[in-house]
């Protein structure tokens, strides 16, 4: 990243993926099959942070069908109900390796940032964006 006249980087995410300059912040993730992104904006476009939790609760909503399925054809004595079990506990796993701990920096004009903080603990995260929040007050102050 080339940085301007006078911007200094003042904190970054394990491996670079996320740069906080004291003029804008950026997300360069490289992703499987090819697909790679880069997200940049200046810190005075930055219109709000987030800290969420993401999952597809609908995959353990198809589970529970899925099981249910399997089970009333045991009872009644169906030939498919291996296929349903096993269904069942891939949507289960499937849910549970989907979950995912998120921080979402969106812009005034659209673009957001989002990136993973699995693994990080809450003091550390609170510290980026309140890392974000004085770079974004100290730049507008000026």
């Amino acid at each position: 990243m080339k940085l301007f006249e006078g911007e200094q980087i003042l904190m970054t995410t394990d491996g670079n993926a996320v740069i906080l300059t004291n003029y804008r912040i950026r997300l360069t993730e490289s992703k499987a099959w090819g697909h790679s992104q880069t997200t940049s904006m200046m810190l005075e476009n930055i219109s709000s942070t987030e800290v969420a939790y993401l999952s597809y609760p609908v995959l353990f909503v198809f589970a529970g069908v899925c099981a249910l399925v399997a089970a009333a054809m045991m009872a009644n004595g169906g030939d498919l109900v291996f296929l349903f079990a096993i269904v069942a506990v891939v949507m289960i796993i499937a849910y549970f390796a989907s979950r995912r701990h998120v921080c979402a920096i969106a812009s005034d004009g659209g673009a957001k940032i989002v990136f993973s903080i699995s693994g990080l603990s809450k003091e550390a995260v609170l510290n980026f964006i309140e890392s974000v929040e004085a770079a974004k007050h100290k730049r507008l102050s000026r």
